[in-house]
C-alpha cells in the first residue's frame, strides 16, 4: 500500500492524464466516456495514457477486485498507475487472489464475531459466475 504522500500525487497524476479537475470527479461515467472516445489514427501519448488509466481504473473498481458496491477508487492498486509501461509486469492475478483471501476472511471474522454479514465484500460479480454453475446442478 502506497504511502499518504504517494498515493495523493498519484491522484494529481491520475487527474491530469484524465483531465479531471479533482479526483473525487472521476466518476464510472468519466472512465467509460474515455474508452470509448472514438480516435483519430495513431493515439496521441495522452491519449494512450489516459485509455490506459481509464481501464486500470474500471477493471480494477469494477471487476478484478472491487471493494464496496459503490463506485470508490480503492489505492491500493495505485503504484501501478505511476508508471504505465510497467502495467504488464505487475502480478494482477495475484493482486485478485490475496483481494478474495482478505474479503474472505473479513467475512470469516465478521460471522466468528456474530456481526450481522448481509453481503459479501468485493468480488460479488466473480463470486456468482464462480457458482452458477454449481446453482444449476443443483437445480
Amino acid at each position: 500500500i502506497p504511502s499518504t504522500e504517494e498515493i495523493n500525487h498519484i491522484k494529481n497524476i491520475i487527474c491530469i492524464r484524465l483531465n479531471v479537475p479533482e479526483f473525487k470527479k472521476i466518476t464510472r461515467t468519466v472512465l467509460t466516456d474515455i474508452l470509448s472516445k472514438k480516435h483519430e489514427a495513431p493515439m496521441s501519448d495522452e491519449q494512450i495514457a489516459a485509455f490506459k488509466t481509464a481501464l486500470i481504473l474500471l477493471l480494477m473498481t469494477k471487476f478484478l477486485a472491487p471493494q464496496t458496491l459503490l463506485d470508490n477508487i480503492c489505492p491500493r492498486y495505485f503504484m501501478a498507475l505511476k508508471n504505465l509501461d510497467d502495467i504488464p509486469n505487475w502480478n494482477w492475478a495475484r493482486y485478485v487472489v490475496n483481494d478474495i483471501i482478505a474479503a474472505a476472511r473479513a467475512l470469516a471474522n465478521k460471522l466468528t464475531d456474530d456481526t450481522k454479514a448481509t453481503y459479501i465484500n468485493r468480488h460479488v460479480i466473480f463470486l456468482q459466475v464462480f457458482t452458477l454453475p454449481n446453482k444449476i446442478k443443483f437445480a
